[in-house]
């Protein structure tokens, strides 16, 4: 559930809220007005928070149970039962291969390659041959040799993840990306290095890492510190929004960040062109978590319940133009 923090309008109602108008808000079916003082009253306690997310709950089940109504009254027949099942099972593979991502391998003369991807919206979790486990954010790519040689572990990304690397003192592992490398022997760090973005960074949760930029400037970093790229200059400082990394956990964090920031991280993780004519908007800032799996429009309805804007999306092109 989404978070924002409102300084103005203090003046709440009371603590009691009608039920049947917290339905309203979760069907969608409430005024600009509503949603404003809806939000205020559930920031005012975490109380609040809970009786919405126990109603929510509740209506998601409804859904649910309405659903299975819907192939019990189905079961008169053994073909269309037979159907049926196939149909789920159509969509349950669907579904896995969604969530794990797509593998495909490659060869060389020396070694054989495998490359994880991770659509738009969705991230996974792998393990390589040396025990390493990384996170691949939405929208990313890692190529790694099948079984790592007896000098270095090289692997190669496109996107975001986070790795936690297993030590090997003789053998250090390194992570190729946008020109960078990123050196270690064994830690817990982050790498976001979009192809489609001029914008790259490293953050060090654990242990030492040695970053080796295009220009071949080396920056050592210490827990807590990121090495990043901003207007093609590199810079070194702490990081800056520990929660990020929550990503892992499907979870986008955002710090007091700008609509601007916020939208390109959108446009990174789900793949999408977003087009702001009204350019005030992209310099108001947020601070708010995000489940990846409610999707873009969810996001963009709570941050119209902050500030009035209109949205228009264009499917085919996946461009979301904001008014």
């Amino acid at each position: 559930m989404s978070r924002f923090i409102y300084k103005e309008d203090k003046n709440m109602e009371s603590d009691k809220m009608e039920k049947e108008k917290l339905y309203k808000y979760i069907r969608g079916e409430v005024s600009w007005d509503e949603k404003r003082e809806i939000t205020r009253w559930l920031e005012a306690d975490p109380e609040h928070m809970k009786e919405y997310l126990t109603l929510r709950k509740l209506h998601d089940l409804s859904l649910w149970h309405e659903k299975k109504e819907e192939v019990s009254s189905m079961r008169n027949s053994a073909g269309t039962i037979k159907k049926v099942v196939l149909e789920c099972l159509k969509i349950a593979a669907i579904v896995v291969i969604t969530l794990v991502g797509i593998k495909y391998y490659s060869f060389s003369k020396d070694n054989e390659y495998q490359t994880y991807y991770t659509p738009e919206g969705q991230r996974a979790e792998l393990q390589l041959s040396d025990g390493t486990r990384v996170w691949l954010n939405a929208n990313s790519r890692l190529t790694y040799p099948v079984r790592f040689g007896a000098k270095n572990r090289i692997v190669t990304l496109e996107g975001e993840a986070f790795f936690s690397v297993t030590r090997n003192e003789s053998n250090p592992f390194i992570v190729q990306a946008k020109g960078y490398n990123v050196e270690v022997l064994g830690t817990e760090f982050n790498v976001i290095a979009y192809n489609h973005s001029d914008f790259f960074e490293t953050s060090l949760l654990k242990g030492e890492v040695m970053v080796t930029t295009p220009s071949r400037e080396r920056v050592a970093l210490k827990p807590k510190m990121r090495v990043y790229s901003k207007d093609g200059k590199n810079y070194k400082g702490m990081i800056a929004n520990i929660d990020h990394f929550m990503w892992k956990d499907g979870i986008m964090s955002f710090n007091h960040e700008t609509v601007n920031e916020i939208f390109a991280k959108l446009e990174l993780y789900y793949n999408i062109k977003i087009e702001v004519y009204n350019k005030e908007l992209l310099n108001y800032k947020f601070t708010g978590k995000f489940r990846t799996i409610d999707g873009v429009e969810h996001i963009l309805k709570v941050l119209q319940l902050r500030h009035r804007f209109t949205y228009q999306n264009v499917v085919d092109k996946k461009i979301i133009i904001i008014k």
